[in-house]
């Protein structure tokens, strides 16, 4: 049975929020402003979670869905398909900056007054779409590929995916068409990039040929070139890793002294910092080995620094920091952010600046509101849609003091 809602604000993960008769809605697939039926898929207490079906009264920011399977009791990974570009970074923004006042330290409303959310190089131009530089896809019980519905642990089958590259759409992984599926069996993990398709455990070029070594893959960002294995991470959006190069570059380009890197991955700011900072002393960390090892032909090549393949928590941070005593710190954790001890150790490290790279404001908010109340303040926040027609966004924020606070 279906109720009506009037949708008010967008708020985390791609809802928007929406009240009556004491009722709490938070709602996918509506924009804020419109009037929406919606159906129930959750509820606890006063609260409940829904899937606009019907919109009574549209929004001028609705746009036809460029993804329909990730609509209403679709796959996730497309919670704004409906919502033309700018009205999603305005979205983004409001997000962002509700979420970081709501959850972290007072200091955030002054830093997120005015806040927007920019738009990748020619993102207006591609419509949002076709910025995916890797695919990650299961196979139904059927034999086809698809996604995750939902919150839900059951796969449906993708006709399209409309964000991801040309050049991976072109392999044919989708359909009952594909050529691929002699190669797989239902439940296997897919990851396709440029060039090469992992089914299981086991890689394939273009051609289907098994390959013995996972694929190198060749990277730019704001000029600087990366040599990475299709195994490791690194920024899904095509022109993302440009963006934070060059974010991170402005906010450090007046320091001086020794660095300290966490969640280095492949090296994307291991070169920056090595390269650009011309700091003598630099030591970056990574929990992957083998995102580790692409690190460490970085610092090889470069001449500078060391990269540690170890585990990053609160007891590691401040060894590392009465190691290497850093001016600067560049961080770059999963969405799961610091945590609340690593990020008192971040805090007590002394350091002049820290640079914190987040793709979650919530986890930006907790361990943000640790070094604020530590004595540092924000020098700069940006926001950065690197995921268009999603719910999630990259923020980087900068804390910095000139004094070591007693």
């Amino acid at each position: 049975m279906t109720e009506r809602v009037h949708l008010v604000k967008p708020v985390h993960g791609g809802y928007c929020l929406g009240f009556g008769e004491g009722v709490t809605y938070f709602v996918r697939h509506g924009i804020p402003g419109e009037v929406v039926d919606i159906e129930p898929t959750r509820r606890r207490r006063r609260m409940v979670w829904a899937d606009a079906v019907d919109i009574v009264e549209p929004s001028a920011s609705r746009r036809p869905s460029v993804w329909p399977e990730a609509g209403p009791g679709g796959v996730g990974g497309g919670e704004l398909v409906h919502v033309c570009l700018e009205a999603q970074r305005r979205w983004k923004a409001d997000v962002v900056a509700e979420t970081l006042v709501r959850l972290g330290h007072r200091d955030f409303a002054a830093a997120t007054d005015g806040l927007t959310c920019d738009a990748c190089p020619g993102e207006d131009e591609r419509g949002g779409l076709g910025w995916r530089s890797r695919l990650e896809l299961t196979v139904t019980p059927d034999g086809l590929a698809g996604m995750h519905r939902w919150r839900d642990q059951s796969v449906q089958a993708l006709e399209m995916m409309p964000l991801a590259l040309g050049e991976i759409i072109d392999m044919g992984l989708l359909g009952p068409d594909s050529p691929w599926r002699a190669l797989w069996t239902p439940g296997e993990r897919i990851r396709a990039v440029r060039g090469a398709v992992r089914i299981g455990q086991r890689w394939y070029d273009r051609e289907q040929r098994a390959m013995e070594t996972p694929p190198r893959l060749s990277y730019e960002a704001a000029g600087l070139t990366y040599d990475v294995s299709g195994e490791d991470f690194w920024q899904a959006h095509v022109e993302g890793a440009g963006v934070l190069v060059r974010r991170v570059l402005a906010a450090c380009a007046d320091c001086e002294g020794p660095v300290l890197e966490l969640y280095c991955g492949s090296g994307l700011f291991t070169r920056l910092l090595g390269e650009r900072l011309e700091t003598t002393s630099l030591l970056a960390v990574e929990g992957s080995p083998s995102a580790a090892r692409s690190a460490g032909r970085i610092v090889e090549d470069i001449g500078v620094g060391e990269v540690l393949a170890a585990r990053i928590d609160a007891a590691a941070i401040k060894e590392w920091c009465l190691g290497c005593s850093p001016a600067l710190i560049v961080t770059d954790p999963p969405r799961a952010g610091m945590g609340t001890q690593a990020a008192q150790a971040l805090a007590a490290s002394g350091a002049r600046r820290i640079v914190y790279i987040a793709c979650d404001p919530a986890s930006l908010a907790r361990d943000g509101k640790v070094l604020l109340e530590a004595g540092y303040r924000i020098l700069q926040l940006t926001c950065d849609d690197l995921y268009p027609h999603t719910a999630h966004v990259e923020t980087v924020a900068v804390f910095d003091r000139s004094e070591k606070v007693a």
